[in-house]
């Protein structure tokens, strides 16, 4: 007998607030969530409707410059245990600290045709200042690691390695390079390699060219080299006999 009473006053407390909203003309019932922030901080309006009769609802929010308007999210009707039932929220950012009257709030119903307008209990922000921060006038102290490093002295060998290698590496910039050697004379071509050639019977055609410039050369044998040279159909061997000519006078 006991429990059938706990549980018939815990449904009666359960019932109470359902009774409590649906008993007032529109059903609406707005809370801050949080009631206490800080200037930037996301704060959430929320708006319930709990009637036992069909209606939808909309509300007027007033302008609060104090207030920047974040987002919206639209909740459908649903119908529980007799009640029809709905909720929006609104996600607002407050701007400045201080304390925030909403006031002025207006929720438009609608059932079928017919349209009423009620005016919402005002709601309060609490907007606290952060904390002021001042920077001391009094310098921090070093470290005591920095004063460590600031006491220690650096040893003298590293100065003389910089040093010798700062003027190991002016001595090779400096340094002449070494000359190259000079290209091996080659000595210029002359009759007795000519020779040498024709006996392929084929026409060198640049040993020729490389001979003609030659002063020393007859002129009746330049006149035969250059017969040899534009003559396609040339005798090496009459050119190889005007040299040995050439050579025996």
């Amino acid at each position: 007998m006991r429990t059938w009473l706990y549980i018939l006053g815990f449904c009666c407390l359960a019932w109470l607030p359902l009774h409590m909203q649906a008993s007032q003309p529109h059903g609406i019932v707005l809370s801050l969530s949080p009631t206490e922030c800080h200037p930037g901080d996301l704060v959430e309006l929320h708006a319930q409707m709990t009637r036992s009769d069909y209606a939808e609802f909309e509300l007027k929010l007033p302008k609060m410059p104090a207030l920047h308007f974040v987002a919206q999210q639209q909740s459908p009707i649903t119908y529980s245990q007799g009640f029809y039932r709905q909720s929006a929220v609104w996600i607002f950012q407050p701007t400045r600290s201080g304390k925030i009257e909403w006031s002025g709030i207006h929720a438009r119903l609608e059932q079928g045709a017919h349209e009423s307008e009620h005016t919402l209990a005002p709601l309060t922000l609490e907007v606290l200042p952060y904390a002021s921060t001042e920077d001391p006038l009094t310098p921090e102290p070093l470290p005591a690691d920095s004063e460590a490093n600031e006491a220690r002295q650096t040893p003298l060998w590293l100065y003389l390695l910089i040093v010798l290698g700062g003027i190991g590496i002016l001595y090779y910039a400096l340094r002449p390079k070494s000359k190259q050697p000079a290209n091996k004379i080659t000595p210029k071509p002359g009759l007795n390699e000519l020779q040498q050639a024709l006996k392929s019977d084929t026409i060198p055609v640049t040993l020729i060219e490389q001979l003609l410039p030659d002063p020393s050369l007859s002129h009746q044998l330049r006149m035969t080299m250059e017969a040899a040279l534009y003559n396609p159909k040339a005798d090496p061997q009459t050119l190889r006999a005007a040299i040995e000519k050439e050579v025996q006078s």
